[in-house]
């Protein structure tokens, strides 16, 4: 779910450092992303923007993408009293 943008960023930086970091961000592009983590933690009134980073960071050229944008916009609109 990563964009040419995106993996060419990843690859430059990865240049740059130890095999541990290199593996470590790789493992982590390579993991379903924890959307309801995510949605909890951002503050209060930054939604619109973490959704809007959100699709400028993917190519919605897939059903996975749309899904993630789904549950992001859902778990945005949640009341974070609901639990």
């Amino acid at each position: 779910m990563t964009t040419p943008n995106a993996t060419r960023f990843w690859v430059s930086w990865a240049k740059r450092s130890t095999t541990e970091e290199a593996a470590f961000v790789q493992s982590e592009m390579q993991s379903p992303a924890d959307v309801n983590g995510l949605a909890s933690q951002v503050p209060a009134g930054m939604e619109e923007q973490i959704y809007a980073v959100s699709v400028l960071g993917i190519d919605l050229d897939s059903q996975a993408e749309a899904q993630y944008l789904d549950q992001l916009e859902q778990s945005a609109e949640r009341d974070p009293s609901d639990g």
